[in-house]
């Protein structure tokens, strides 16, 4: 885990959240998502959060924001501005207001071309999802799986992906178990000598596979998940939950937040 560097993307409008969000409270003692964000990365060990802001903000984020946790972690800021493109890219004619995701990174490259964490991709795909025409139920039926494949991702990121194709011991194809801290499927036969091995079924397993390799916005439009949520979300969400646990030694707290904040 060195040497990781959190990217923090806060230079937009906010013009659909009607204001900034970056800095609106939603902790009990008027902590931002940013703040819980960064204290995450802080117990995990990242070393760099680099938070990709419009110019004119620079004074009130290293007055109210940054000077936080800027003895705790190295901070640093990019300038996300509509005049950084590649040179055979040009701007609409008029066009005033900033560009998206992909812009606000390329601001960012000199920083840190390596490492860009999970939460704004998690937000970029809560964004997409709120602009399909879904009913409430099916929103939170979207919302709560993309919360799991955060779960998922981060584990990837600290190289312990769970292992879903065969048994973990045995390499066995035919398997109905899971251990949490083997980290993978186990077989029958190899059952026995795992103690804390429990029972999954193939609709966990495959629910487990699609949000492992899909994309966080390909998931917010995967209209086949929905099929899969009634019966797995329960024994997903329980199995990524104890693996970051058990693993990471650690509950990650700006998910529960972002959960709090979307499920109220």
């Amino acid at each position: 885990m060195d040497n990781l560097t959190l990217v923090i993307m806060a230079a937009g409008m906010g013009s659909r959240f009607g204001g900034l969000k970056q800095i609106e409270p939603v902790g009990p003692s008027g902590e931002i998502i940013a703040d819980y964000s960064v204290y995450d990365a802080i117990r995990a060990g990242f070393s760099k959060v680099i938070f990709i802001i419009r110019r004119e903000h620079l004074d009130y984020f290293k007055e109210h924001i940054t000077s936080k946790f800027e003895d705790q972690i190295k901070v640093e800021f990019a300038f996300q501005e509509l005049d950084m493109i590649p040179s055979d890219v040009s701007l609409p004619e008029g066009r005033v207001k900033m560009l998206g995701t992909g812009h606000a990174l390329y601001c960012a490259k000199d920083f840190d071309d390596r490492y860009f964490i999970l939460m704004e991709k998690i937000l970029d795909a809560l964004e997409n999802l709120e602009e399909q025409d879904n009913d409430d139920t099916t929103k939170k039926i979207y919302i709560n799986i993309l919360m799991r494949a955060f779960e998922m991702k981060t584990l990837h990121i600290a190289g312990i992906s769970p292992h879903l194709d065969k048994c973990i011991m045995c390499e066995n194809n035919d398997t109905s178990f899971y251990s949490i801290f083997d980290g993978g499927l186990i077989c029958s036969k190899c059952k026995p000598l795992i103690k804390d091995a429990f029972e999954i079924t193939e609709n966990d397993k495959n629910l487990m596979r699609i949000i492992k390799h899909t994309s966080l916005i390909s998931i917010a439009n995967n209209k086949e998940l929905k099929s899969l949520y009634n019966n797995s979300i329960n024994n997903v969400k329980n199995i990524l939950n104890k693996s970051l646990f058990n693993h990471i030694n650690r509950n990650i707290k700006s998910l529960h937040v972002l959960e709090e904040i979307l499920f109220t």
